[in-house]
């Protein structure tokens, strides 16, 4: 037992060296369970009651332990409770390669009680993700949240990330802001959680199904992982074309939903503005996440606070124990984005002969660079110095490279960049070479412009209503969890006196519950899974998939010609909106009328026009649409060749 060997492990192990003539034969958890509470050998435990355990340990003020916080609970609803842990090794972490960027979530079930455990996690010089601070509190709401971050503000004044990441819950970024209004770091949302959002929305409110929603869901995955700003404006105008001119309402329904809802904060989800993101998912923190409930806590549920400690001090010892020996041993899990680097390096170098890289007319590039076009699809890469070690050994690295093709993976040069990088290196000055050591000094004083691509804002939310709703639910869920256990006490001691309690609670409780047709209403911990799903989520043995993962070289939709799409760029409306006094028997309610820009060819109505002299894409003036308009700045050619512009520095550059 004070080896840290399970009950399970422990039994099996008798079982083993023990015959059945012998007492330790038959020995059994709940055996193992008193001598562990007789002996006082449970991992983490300073009394047998949870709180006064927590509030024990807390009192002991042990440095290693890194309690910055502690707001024990004010009432039986456990309300208000708080516990903020960074440990003086994550502090390392975070003075190290915070400010490469953050990411936050929050998960349920961790204890037996009605908390919430939120992790902030970084990544390391090999882009591993790991975790640096906990944040375990009844609600998550910003006020919760900005403990966490007044803490670290304390302990670390110069925490200054150059991006927030996480899901669309707009508690951790408003907390953020909250704590550090100074900061100039951009808010991402998380890619996979926005792309489900939308598919959720589209099947649920918008009744689309079959084909149409395969067909829409390819165009939205498509608009995600595009990285041009000239395109990404054409593929929105896409889709919302394709919406308007379904045969049903449901497609408008969606239209006006996308609209409202993400057009006025495209800088948060689009591909676009994430030039120096290290990436594109929350999914570093729902790794960690998923590690702990299954690997750490063995899928249990039934947790105490002081062991859910014990088991969160271990799990960060293990993540970087295991990380620094892949390393050392030199292992492929070791840097996956560093595999992946080497995957399409060998991609590119078997595909070099299918594709002719030339120097172009400098479109995207700044005074300095150079530019180049592989193929026939216009992708553009930027190229920039980074300093972090996940790079190819030919010289390719995903931080210093930007291509627009749809291959869009943090960290990861796409094959085009390979291209470029293998048949310049002899020209080029770049020296190519794999560093044994880390540079992770930066510049803290980042001013990077974090201008909208929209037009128009979006309507900022009320923050501050949103936070007592979700707090004053919290508590309700609390409050019933109280009341459940004082009525299972009651019916033992007075089970007349505790019915005519319920019965009144009954009723009033009754009057909040809408009619509807009898149904069963789920347990509060009922997961959202099928009986094979429940059954088989703790199984090794790898799924085998369906289909490969779609990438550039299989697109799953075409983009429409720009003279086909009919959705004004500043409205993203067919229509423009008319004055109410308009009579629909004059002209200006009956035609109309279309300019495009100068510049990038995007159409827009002469009413929105008039309003904005220069497009909000490339700063060009607007002028007259006519028939013979020049779209030679667009391509409908798809197959076999692909097309890239690469953005080259012409000075030396170290990786």
């Amino acid at each position: 037992m004070n080896e840290g060997f399970t009950n399970r492990q422990i039994i099996e192990k008798l079982n083993e060296n023990h015959h059945r003539d012998e007492r330790l034969r038959y020995i059994l958890p709940d055996d193992l369970r008193n001598i562990r509470n007789k002996e006082n050998i449970n991992p983490g435990q300073y009394h047998r009651e949870d709180l006064i355990s927590l509030q024990t340990r807390v009192a002991e003020g042990n440095y290693r332990d890194g309690i910055r916080h502690f707001a024990p609970p004010i009432n039986e609803t456990g309300e208000q409770f708080q516990l903020v842990i960074v440990t003086p090794s994550q502090l390392d972490v975070l003075e190290k390669y915070s400010h490469r960027g953050i990411t936050l979530d929050d998960t349920f079930h961790v204890t037996r009680y009605n908390l919430k455990l939120t992790t902030l996690l970084v990544c390391n010089g090999l882009d591993r993700g790991i975790p640096a601070g906990f944040l375990l509190s009844h609600s998550t709401t910003t006020e919760d949240v900005a403990v966490l971050f007044k803490c670290i503000k304390k302990i670390y004044p110069e925490f200054r990330p150059r991006s927030v990441m996480s899901d669309e819950a707009a508690v951790f970024f408003n907390a953020f802001q909250k704590v550090f209004p100074e900061s100039s770091a951009k808010k991402y949302l998380c890619r996979w959680h926005i792309f489900r959002t939308w598919k959720k929305y589209a099947k649920n409110e918008g009744n689309l199904n079959g084909e149409t929603l395969d067909l829409l869901l390819s165009k939205l995955r498509e608009l995600l992982r595009e990285s041009d700003p000239l395109r990404f404006r054409q593929r929105i105008g896409d889709v919302l074309h394709y919406l308007d001119h379904l045969s049903n309402a449901s497609g408008q329904k969606f239209a006006e939903y996308f609209r409202t809802r993400y057009m006025g904060r495209t800088e948060q989800w689009a591909t676009t503005d994430r030039g120096d993101a290290i990436y594109h998912t929350s999914m570093f923190a729902e790794s960690w996440h998923s590690m702990l409930k299954k690997e750490v806590l063995g899928g249990k549920t039934n947790i105490r606070i002081d062991a859910l400690l014990h088991h969160l001090y271990r799990a960060f010892e293990w993540i970087v124990d295991k990380n620094l020996t892949q390393a050392l041993r030199g292992v492929v899990k070791a840097c996956p984005r560093l595999s992946a680097n080497r995957k399409n390096c060998r991609t590119a170098s078997k595909e070099a002969s299918s594709y002719i890289v030339a120097e172009q007319v400098a479109k995207f590039a700044e005074e300095g660079e150079k530019e180049y076009t592989v193929g026939l699809l216009k992708n553009g890469i930027i190229e920039k110095e980074y300093l972090e070690n996940t790079h190819c050994e030919c010289g390719a690295c995903g931080y210093r490279f930007r291509c627009s093709c749809l291959y869009q993976q943090a960290g990861v040069a796409c094959k085009h960049t390979h291209l470029v990088v293998s048949q310049n290196a002899t020209q080029s000055s770049i020296s190519a070479r794999q560093s044994q050591s880390f540079d992770f000094s930066f510049d803290r004083t980042d001013t990077t412009d974090q201008g909208s691509l929209s037009h128009h804002p979006a309507p900022s939310p009320n923050n501050s209503v949103e936070d007592k709703a979700m707090r004053m639910y919290d508590n309700f869920v609390g409050m019933t969890s109280a009341l459940q256990n004082h009525f299972r006490k009651a019916l033992k001691t007075d089970p007349l006196t505790a019915t005519h309690a319920m019965q009144s609670l009954l009723e009033e409780m009754s009057k909040h519950i809408p009619n509807s047709a009898p149904s069963l209403p789920l347990r509060p911990s009922a997961p959202s899974l099928t009986a094979r799903q429940t059954m088989n989520q703790n199984m090794k043995l790898k799924h085998r998939s369906l289909a490969p993962p779609k990438t550039s070289d299989t697109p799953g939709s075409s983009l429409m010609n720009p003279r086909n799409i009919s959705i004004c760029d500043i409205c993203l409306k067919a229509d423009p909106l008319l004055p109410e006094d308009t009579n629909p028997v004059e002209l200006i309610a009956q035609i109309t009328e279309w300019k495009k820009c100068n510049g990038c060819g995007l159409a827009v109505h002469m009413e929105c026009a008039l309003a904005h002299k220069t497009c909000g894409t490339c700063g060009e003036k607007y002028r007259l649409y006519t028939e013979h308009s020049d779209f030679s700045d667009f391509s409908e050619e798809e197959g076999d060749r692909e097309v890239l512009s690469v953005n080259k520095s012409e000075q030396e550059i170290n990786i």
